[in-house]
């Protein structure tokens, strides 16, 4: 059952990493929660068209765009490609896109992995933000959601790339709430714990 709330009303959300998991699940609730648009981005194009798919046997209307956020171009172009399209409408970016690292321990972790990682978990949601950041201000209403973790919390053994971008995450959002303090524009940083 999805709990009705206003937040998606008329609004277009953003979402990274919709070919599965919790970004594939949040295209479909902000989908079933009334948003205008929902525009669902990843680099796996077999899953979404599964996230497709899916949101056809409900009756729901998801676009889906090809995005590598690892690359700064490809969310430039992405970027140049949505804004004209926006038409004014409250927007909900979430930065969910992440990946993992299983290289153990830090004395262990090549310096070009923990490039790669950082250059998607932190990177990627603080150049995806940057793209979008001037419709927000132009706008002066909209919300930014960053997805951590509870690795962004409390650092542990074997995910030094992993807690270095989740704390990262959590810094940069904060950083956001008090330059943003007063606005109508909002961010949430969530920290998530495991998930199926």
């Amino acid at each position: 059952h999805i709990k009705q709330t206003t937040a998606f009303t008329n609004a277009i959300a953003i979402i990274t990493s919709a070919a599965s998991g919790m970004g594939q699940q949040m295209c479909l609730q902000a989908a079933q929660r009334g948003a205008a648009r929902v525009i669902g981005a990843d680099i796996n194009e077999q899953g979404l068209q599964e996230t497709q798919n899916l949101a056809k046997a409900q009756n729901l209307n998801i676009e889906t765009h090809h995005l590598d956020v690892g690359n700064a171009a490809d969310i430039e172009q992405f970027a140049a490609q949505i804004l004209p399209t926006l038409n004014n409408q409250k927007l909900i970016l979430i930065n969910n896109a992440g990946v993992a690292l299983a290289s153990g321990h830090f004395e262990h972790t090549d310096l070009p992995d923990f490039e790669w990682l950082l250059n998607i978990n932190l990177w990627g949601v603080i150049r995806m933000t940057k793209a979008f950041y001037p419709y927000f201000i132009a706008q002066q209403q909209g919300h930014i959601v960053n997805i951590s973790s509870v690795l962004g919390l409390a650092g542990v053994s074997s995910q030094s790339a992993y807690c270095t971008a989740k704390f990262g995450v959590r810094g940069f959002t904060e950083s956001l709430r008090m330059e943003l303090a007063g606005t109508n524009i909002h961010t949430t940083c969530v920290h998530p714990g495991g998930v199926k």
